[in-house]
């Protein structure tokens, strides 16, 4: 069991000005707690409630706890059997060189699970780097966390203005999303490009637009006098953008 000091620090994470205040975050779910113990991630605390939920050997000694003990601690709906207190990793300057490769800037996405998922997508397409404009959502937010199903310790994330942005555009094109770009099919992305994803209301915003070499639209499949959604999800536009962006890379 914990105390209830523990329990009261453990819900405190669930907000972003202790996640700053201590340096930790949670994340709930065996294979999520696994996921992250796996990529070299420090946990301080984890609990789960029996042998069956033990997550894999940290070093840290698992807590068994009730039900109702982690019912109280959870961030989750219906809790899950196994959560982790991890520390959060040292920030990347924004001065420090991209990785190679394909990258994504997120404009204001303000969802925690699309931004979870944005971060399964480049994991799973092998993007290497997502670069956050200050205004997302906190990347540790426990929605995040879950969202990204591990992911989140595998794909570099840093947080970057437009201005340090700026710099790095000359060798590396920036592409932004909307819906009066050119043909992704028919488009080529550069290998080394860092694609933009908008806003989920606004998308990109003005002050981002002078930097762009060019933008892409996803095109929907035309019927004439046919009722079709009015725009696509940032994650599944990103889902789309990446599958695309590494078939071509490919040909």
């Amino acid at each position: 069991m914990i105390s209830k000091n523990q329990e009261k620090h453990i819900r405190s994470l669930h907000q972003a000005k202790f996640r700053k205040v201590h340096g930790q975050f949670i994340a709930e779910g065996l294979t999520l707690v696994n996921d992250l113990l796996a990529s070299g991630m420090i946990a301080d605390l984890i609990l789960c409630n029996g042998e069956e939920t033990r997550p894999l050997p940290s070093g840290v000694p698992p807590v068994t706890v009730n039900e109702d003990q982690m019912r109280r601690v959870s961030a989750l709906a219906s809790p899950s059997p196994a959560l982790g207190v991890f520390r959060i990793p040292p920030p990347l300057p924004e001065n420090a060189p991209l990785s190679k490769g394909p990258a994504l800037y997120l404009d204001g996405i303000r969802d925690p699970g699309n931004l979870g998922t944005i971060l399964r997508v480049a994991d799973w397409f092998g993007i290497p780097e997502v670069i956050l404009a200050p205004d997302c959502v906190d990347l540790f937010n426990p929605k995040v966390v879950q969202a990204s199903m591990g992911s989140i310790a595998r794909v570099r994330v840093r947080v970057m203005d437009y201005d340090a942005l700026s710099r790095f555009s000359p060798k590396r094109p920036l592409i932004g999303t909307a819906m009066d770009g050119m043909d992704l099919y028919s488009t080529a992305i550069p290998p080394e490009a860092i694609v933009v994803i908008g806003n989920e209301s606004h998308g990109i915003r003005d002050g981002l637009m002078p930097l762009l070499q060019r933008s892409l639209r996803i095109p929907p499949h035309a019927e004439a006098d046919r009722p079709m959604a009015e725009s696509l999800n940032a994650a599944i536009a990103a889902a789309i953008i990446c599958a695309e962006w590494r078939r071509s890379l490919r040909t």
